[in-house]
């Protein structure tokens, strides 16, 4: 479960970081901001995402500038996720001490059960 959270949040950090750096930015055009999909932005290589942008209309400046857009997004939502992880284990750790140590489990003995005495009278 924790991957799952963490994956969902790289991937959301990801796409709005991408998204709001190609809202003004003015090397790369609405029209071929049109030409990718943005909705399904995933993790890839630097060479997969200049493959992708390469059956594209984009000119070799637009392409650089992609490329440092997705790096620094890439950046960007990797260390908001590994806070927040580290944040959330922080937090996990004040529950968790009210946890019984494990020591201290072994060392109490055992309950015995008390078998009734039977008396003969």
């Amino acid at each position: 479960m924790g991957t799952a959270i963490a994956g969902a949040l790289l991937i959301g950090v990801l796409s709005a970081s991408i998204t709001t750096s190609l809202v003004d930015n003015p090397v790369i055009p609405q029209e071929l901001k049109a030409q990718v999909n943005l909705d399904d932005v995933d993790f890839v290589s630097d060479d997969r995402l200049l493959e992708v942008l390469e059956h594209t209309t984009a000119a070799p400046r637009q392409l650089a500038e992609a490329a440092r857009i997705y790096t620094q997004a890439r950046q960007r939502s990797l260390r908001i996720c590994l806070l927040a992880l580290v944040g959330l284990a922080l937090v996990a750790i004040f529950p968790a001490g009210a946890l019984p140590v494990y020591g201290e489990m072994r060392a109490r003995p055992l309950p015995t059960s008390r078998e009734p005495e039977i008396s003969n009278e």
